[in-house]
């Protein structure tokens, strides 16, 4: 588990500095490669990081298509460290959790269900992006669901989006500011500027579905 830790931190590292809101496995191999994170010959083929990703050992990578896709992590680090310092889990049964079992995955889930059409998870706009550092141009910001055809974006807000996060917020950002702080500028920058290029925003709060942090 620790040595997933390393690798997401290594990947993190590389989209925050590269401004980027995603990786693809055969670069992000490539990233780990150079690093020496991949220990064995063979797992500089892709066989490894392929075998973390089916697994859902990168929790919130995600799969369109026969391509996976690996963002930041925000929150994910944060599980995986306590998971560390929990008794192993038996690997006799393993269970795919991965970005499925995610709040956020659930909400969008359900408004798949309502709309009758699926979205587009994670999307980015050329046109929304991050604060610019040293002269570069700021990453795409994600949103969480995005349906074309109705130029709908659907946002789930969770607990971090409103209350502090101690493991991340202290720490500062390009924008030099925390990350807490970063955090909700961005929010609001989606919902200014989504609007603005004619795509309607709705945010869904954690809080819509109880007093619990977590919906599922």
């Amino acid at each position: 588990m620790a040595d997933i830790i390393q690798i997401i931190k290594c990947i993190d590292k590389w989209l925050e500095d590269n401004h980027q809101a995603e990786i693809a496995p055969p670069e992000a191999n490539v990233l780990l490669d150079k690093y020496g994170l991949l220990k064995e010959r063979s797992e500089r083929s892709g066989q490894y990081l392929r075998r973390l990703l089916r697994d859902g050992k990168i929790p919130h990578a995600y799969r369109i298509g026969n391509k996976w896709h690996i963002p930041h992590s925000q929150g994910a680090i944060i599980k995986l460290q306590e998971e560390v310092n929990k008794k192993p889990i038996s690997q006799t049964n393993p269970t795919n959790k991965g970005r499925r079992d995610s709040d956020e995955y659930y909400v969008v889930s359900l408004c798949n269900e309502i709309l009758g059409m699926e979205a587009s998870q994670q999307h980015t706009f050329d046109f929304l992006r991050g604060d610019a550092s040293e002269g570069k141009q700021g990453r795409c910001l994600p949103v969480d669901a995005y349906y074309e055809s109705l130029n709908l974006v659907i946002e789930y807000c969770e607990s971090q989006h409103t209350e502090s996060a101690s493991f991340f917020d202290p720490k500062a950002t390009v924008s030099g500011v925390s990350r807490g702080e970063q955090r909700k500028i961005y929010d609001q920058r989606r919902m200014d500027v989504l609007p603005q290029h004619g795509i309607k925003h709705v945010q869904i709060h954690y809080s819509d579905f109880g007093a619990t942090k977590k919906i599922k």
